[in-house]
């Protein structure tokens, strides 16, 4: 008969340590299972029993691997603790005594200490040689008188009543096997039955989607006609759609032709007016495109008194030049404001005086005025044919 206890659905809440060989030292409690990845490292302050508690180690983990080391990484103990094969130590670790080998137990769920076969077996062994005394278990009735010290015979009833329970427990769960035999062949029976119904159901299940299939293809099939012969109209109708699309086209370049050969003309006609009024007013002012008299004004911006007729000319010859650009519609660089021979040119936001009506104050402004209508002049002299041209066209 076995006395191991099965802990493996239960959760490690403490570990206790006594007697660990060598030195007092700080010590590091390794836990440890590699097929299940699960590392846990715990320290205790120097001490050669050292105790841990609310590990709360789930049964998940199980089998673990227990390595204590010191403070050196030397090895004091080492154990695998298989919660499956666990041997009831006792309730409360006060209840045992001082003893000299090293040994190791386990709390599980906070409810009782468990300790590997081997470990029960040194105690027995100490029990024998009447090394190891045990003090008085705890118990929840108080008695008046005092509290007897359980001897090592009375421990020995106890273990004999603890094999007799064990042993009617054994015979109980062969009578519970026998009744599990017995009622598993009655289940097999019915479960017989049910599973011929239930292949019976699923058969008339599958019949059901044969058929939803068979019809779902016939189904396609009338689509699959239909979409050919939607196809094959399509064909047609996407051909009579190209021809007139590219009779369209044929007009509609023939058209274009018809309007540029239209606009061209318009443009000749427009280029012929555009010369006619350059010729004419290159007949009024023959040297319209000499900058010799642009340049009557020196560097400081003084005048002499015969150039100040010619700057007042600027005035009428400055409207000529604007008369061309809305011939030409093109925009000048420098806004040309008429008014006869008082007229001005707007540069950077400001009204420059072509004219000099205070030599002293406005001779640079009309200077830069001069620079302004030059650059006009310039910009129009390239829109302008050539005199030649203009001739030729006559």
């Amino acid at each position: 008969m076995s006395l191991e206890n099965d802990c493996a659905w239960k959760s490690l809440s403490s570990i206790a340590i006594r007697n660990l060989p060598g030195q007092p030292s700080e010590l590091s409690l390794k836990l440890s299972n590699r097929e299940k990845d699960f590392h846990l490292e715990l320290l205790h302050p120097i001490s050669l029993n050292p105790y841990w508690t609310s590990l709360k180690i789930p049964h998940k983990v199980y089998p673990v691997l227990v390595i204590v080391t010191n403070s050196s990484n030397s090895v004091l103990l080492e154990d695998y603790l298989n919660p499956k094969h666990l041997v009831f130590l006792t309730k409360d670790l006060i209840s045992l005594k001082e003893f000299s080998f090293p040994f190791i137990c386990y709390e599980f769920s906070d409810e009782n200490w468990y300790a590997q076969q081997e470990s029960i077996q040194q105690f027995t062994r100490a029990t024998r040689k009447e090394s190891l005394s045990l003090s008085p278990l705890r118990s929840s009735i108080r008695k008046d008188s005092f509290n007897a010290a359980v001897d090592f015979f009375e421990l020995k009833e106890n273990y004999k009543k603890l094999l007799r329970a064990r042993k009617e427990f054994i015979n109980l769960d062969q009578k519970t096997q026998e009744l599990k035999a017995s009622f598993s062949k009655i289940l097999q029976s019915k479960t017989f039955k049910l599973q011929r119904l239930k292949e019976k159901k699923d058969l008339a299940e599958e019949e059901n989607d044969f058929k939803r299939s068979i019809a779902e293809q016939a189904l396609l099939t009338e689509k699959s006609h239909n979409l050919i012969k939607d196809y094959f109209g399509h064909e047609q109708v996407g051909k009579k759609l190209l021809h007139a699309h590219s009779r369209k086209f044929k007009e509609r370049i023939e058209s274009i032709d018809e309007w540029l050969m239209k606009v061209e003309a318009k443009q000749a006609l427009v280029q012929l007016r555009r010369i006619k009024m350059i010729g004419e007013i290159y007949v009024a002012f023959p040297d319209l495109f000499s900058i010799e008299w642009l340049e009557m004004i020196d560097d400081e911006g003084n005048a002499n008194e015969s150039e100040t007729e010619n700057l007042e000319k600027l005035g009428y010859i400055s409207h000529i030049i604007q008369t061309i650009a809305e011939i030409y519609r093109t925009q000048m660089r420098f806004q040309i404001i008429f008014k006869g021979s008082q007229s001005s040119v707007i540069a950077n936001e400001e009204e420059l005086p072509i004219y000099v009506p205070n030599r002293n104050n406005n001779g640079k402004k009309t200077n830069i005025a001069t620079q302004c209508l030059r650059n006009n002049l310039l910009q129009i002299k390239e829109l302008v044919p050539p005199t030649s041209a203009l001739d030729n066209e006559d």
